[in-house]
């Protein structure tokens, strides 16, 4: 018998004081307060993508500009930070199943960098699954 190993690869822990964040199917990003406030509390954004990396990007926006979708609070206390981004998910032709979380959010050049390729499935059931986010 020949055995072919996998190797199981752990899910992030919850960081406390970390960045947070994950995108919906519909199409809503939600960042923890700690992400927003490293992003410098900006009131929106401007959607960046990079097709070839499969990176989105946020980037600090007045909300008065052309392009800049604005930030909501999802609870009453606001502690998470949602942006809808489901313009740019149709755009470029992606569904998301179940909530994506992001792995290892960073901020670089003042833009919140999410990357597709690193993230894993968050469903209903509260079933973790790894994802290459095949979207």
């Amino acid at each position: 018998m020949a055995i072919q190993w996998s190797e199981f690869r752990k899910i992030s822990e919850v960081r406390r004081g970390g960045l947070r964040a994950s995108i919906n199917a519909a199409g809503v990003i939600a960042l923890n307060r700690k992400a927003w406030e490293d992003l410098g509390e900006p009131d929106a954004a401007i959607l960046l993508y990079d097709e070839y990396n499969r990176v989105i990007g946020l980037k600090p926006a007045h909300p008065r500009l052309e392009n800049a979708v604005p930030f909501r609070t999802k609870y009453a206390n606001q502690k998470r930070f949602v942006i809808r981004a489901i313009a740019l998910c149709n755009h470029l032709g992606f569904k998301i199943g179940n909530t994506l979380i992001f792995r290892n959010p960073t901020i670089t050049d003042g833009v919140l960098v999410l990357e597709l390729r690193d993230t894993y499935e968050f469903n209903t059931r509260r079933n973790f699954r790894e994802h290459g986010a095949e979207v």
